[in-house]
């Protein structure tokens, strides 16, 4: 297992995540939890997870700062941060952040809302001058993230959920197969109980609603 890279995933409690993405039943906010440590267990890296309880005290980016560090606090030189809103993420994306970490300041996995939902930070860089300048729930934070950094890399632009809705109109960028047929699966057995039609394999991303960056993180 590789030490000097840790991954940090952060989620909401799945009450709060449900009620602010609008999901009209926990089991989905179940199923994207359950399928996010199921991958992240996959890549061999340290994982560190949070759960953000929204202190409207503290603001997005201080919460943020304050996660991070946290996380280099224990000695490791990289952090990857990861949310559980990704249903096209698999183990690949991150362990390619994890390689570009290597040879790259900061690592973006962009995703299609001007966000990102994945950011492999170098102890560097980090900084709480730079995590409080993250403009947050923009379509600005992944350009801003990567201002002024010398060396950033990117990874593949992928799709996000932030409601019910979505999940049935992703409709430009075709998932994995095996991710197709596990999601559908999953969501057709709710679907009696949903607000909108049986899903099917021609799922792909279309223009939000609304703008998001990755979560909030938890206070310490």
């Amino acid at each position: 297992m590789q030490k000097d890279t840790a991954i940090l995933l952060f989620r909401r409690v799945e009450a709060s995540e449900q009620s602010i993405k609008s999901f009209s039943n926990k089991a989905i906010v179940s199923y994207f939890n359950l399928r996010t440590k199921r991958l992240l267990a996959k890549t061999n890296l340290p994982v560190i997870e949070y759960l953000d309880k929204d202190n409207p005290a503290i603001s997005v980016q201080e919460r943020f700062y304050q996660a991070v560090k946290n996380v280099f606090d224990k000695g490791f030189q990289n952090v990857i941060v990861v949310g559980n809103d990704c249903p096209q993420l698999t183990t690949s994306e991150v362990q390619e952040a994890s390689n570009l970490l290597n040879s790259n300041q900061l690592v973006i996995g962009p995703d299609q809302r001007g966000g990102a939902y994945l950011l492999g930070i170098s102890r560097s860089i980090f900084n709480r001058k730079w995590a409080l300048a993250l403009p947050w729930h923009s379509d600005q934070f992944a350009s801003q993230a990567a201002n002024s950094i010398q060396s950033v890399a990117y990874l593949t632009t992928l799709c996000d959920v932030n409601a019910h809705d979505e999940l049935a109109s992703l409709s430009k960028e075709t998932f994995r197969k095996h991710l197709v047929r596990q999601l559908i699966a999953f969501i057709n057995n709710l679907v009696s109980e949903l607000s909108f039609p049986k899903l099917t394999k021609s799922l792909l991303c279309t223009s939000p609603k609304s703008l998001r960056a990755p979560p909030a993180l938890i206070q310490f």
